[in-house]
């Protein structure tokens, strides 16, 4: 799963991804954890019940103290979905 909230990146990943089916592309933000592990297209492709990586690629250093990085992260690593 790639996920961005730049909808001008999304276009260009799934131009990059389209060949590859294990691959999906959505639209959101980390500061709504929910909305991604939620996500069809994330539930059609991870399987939640198995191990799964998180990859923060360059991303957390950009989310403010007052958005909870902490929480976040925690909220993306819960079980339970």
């Amino acid at each position: 799963m790639y996920v961005d909230n730049d909808s001008m990146v999304l276009v260009h990943a799934r131009a990059l991804l389209a060949t590859n089916a294990r691959t999906g592309v959505i639209q959101g933000d980390v500061r709504n954890p929910v909305h991604i592990v939620r996500h069809p297209e994330v539930r059609g492709l991870l399987d939640l019940s198995r191990p799964v990586a998180v990859l923060l690629v360059s991303l957390m250093h950009f989310v403010r103290d007052e958005d909870n990085p902490y929480g976040l992260v925690a909220a993306l690593m819960a079980r339970g979905w």
